[in-house]
């Protein structure tokens, strides 16, 4: 290999003979530990400064004077980062996942509540509200008119507008006679609070069911 190598290098095809040499035997040799492979993976030689054959020279071993040494790497230096590939395609979309569980229920803005007598009582939180009172007369009396009325009213903090109505409960001769009455108001309450619908009647006998409505609005001036 050395005669060859002596016979047929010249200074100009260097690489040409140092790239054939790595090609077919480089690998070969570094894994058997030739003496002329470093344990970096290196070749030494040396050429004659005016040009002339490439001697491979074992390792540890240096140039004779007036030859120049050269070093041939079995692994060539790292070459620049190639350009950026074309975007792919989009993928197919995914399955659609499982459904979520149900959310905590939100805060109510309707409120009620009912009695069966004359005075009906709701709690409020804070707020505005619309509001509104009903009571429903039954009058078993066969003579005698009854009376009756409503006004709805604030106990705690807090104002309310609302109307006093008020009605005649008739009798007639087969007895218990139904009339309804209903009264509205606005609340605005800056604390918990409660709203009462608060009613009468003046005959003995007369019954009644009253009730009471609130539902939170946005802004209310009574």
């Amino acid at each position: 290999m050395r005669h060859w190598i002596r016979a047929h290098a010249t200074y100009a095809n260097v690489a040409a003979t140092a790239a054939l040499f790595m090609t077919l035997g480089g690998g070969a040799y570094a894994a058997v530990g030739n003496p002329f492979v470093s344990s970096g993976g290196t070749l030494q030689g040396c050429v004659a400064k005016r040009g002339g054959p490439l001697v491979i020279i074992r390792v540890g071993r240096r140039c004779p004077h007036g030859k120049v040494a050269l070093r041939l790497d079995q692994t060539g230096r790292k070459g620049p980062a190639g350009l950026q590939g074309s975007q792919g395609i989009q993928g197919p979309q995914g399955v659609t996942g499982p459904q979520g569980g149900s959310g905590a229920t939100g805060p109510s803005n309707a409120y009620f509540a009912s009695s069966n007598n004359t005075l009906a009582t709701l709690s409020l939180p804070a707020g505005d509200y619309a509001v509104s009172g009903t009571i429903d007369f039954s009058n078993p009396n066969t003579t005698g008119n009854d009376s009756g009325g409503c006004s709805l009213q604030v106990m705690g903090p807090g104002t309310i507008t609302a109307d006093s109505p008020f009605t005649t409960i008739p009798t007639s001769g087969a007895g218990n006679t139904e009339v309804e009455l209903t009264d509205q108001g606005v609340a605005h309450l800056p604390g918990a609070s409660q709203i009462l619908n608060n009613c009468f009647f003046t005959l003995s006998g007369t019954t009644a069911v009253t009730a009471v409505t609130a539902i939170r609005v946005g802004t209310a001036s009574p």
